[in-house]
């Protein structure tokens, strides 16, 4: 699937959106590859990767379509995305709702539901949650895959991974990018 960004580019004296296609640095190959081995295995073992990374590298972006692939083509999948406040973790789910809306019409489904912090749909019963760092964000849910951005500004990592640890024991996969 080919995922897209959205940069910003000067033009004369003017800044103007641009939609570029995703690209296929090694490090985000490196990326897709561990979740692709992840998601292969079956029955599948929890998966735990912290992501040490520089700012507009693509991994959040990338992130976000590992967790659009993941609720699209996968029944019953569950996922939570999570930055340092609630706004940023809306951020990190609408890049998901955005590369939906540019996926080939064959692959767009409608989304129900479709909240700023809470997106899914009904036909693969699979749901993507935005949350905040908190305490207690995640405690007793289950859930697929869990996607930390921007860990290290996280005021309550520890807790918020000891609060989403149990989620992941069935076979989950969690990522922390710092």
């Amino acid at each position: 699937l080919l995922y897209y960004l959205t940069h910003y580019v000067y033009v004369g004296d003017r800044v103007e959106q641009k939609i570029i296609n995703w690209q296929p640095w090694a490090h985000l190959i490196q990326l897709v590859k561990l979740v692709q081995e992840w998601y292969d295995r079956h029955p599948r073992i929890p998966l735990y990767l912290i992501i040490f990374k520089s700012r507009q590298v693509g991994a959040s972006t990338t992130l976000s379509g590992i967790a659009n692939w993941l609720i699209i083509f996968n029944k019953n999948t569950k996922g939570i995305l999570q930055s340092k406040g609630a706004v940023e973790a809306n951020e990190m789910l609408a890049r998901s709702k955005y590369i939906n809306e540019h996926h080939p019409s064959f692959l767009k489904l409608k989304a129900l539901p479709d909240q700023d912090d809470v997106w899914g749909f009904q036909i693969t019963e699979s749901i993507i949650r935005a949350l905040p760092s908190t305490e207690d964000a995640g405690r007793s849910t289950d859930a697929t895959f869990i996607f930390n951005d921007e860990w290290e500004k996280h005021k309550n990592a520890k807790e918020s991974f000891a609060a989403m640890k149990p989620a992941m024991a069935k076979g989950g996969l969690f990522i922390g990018a710092t």
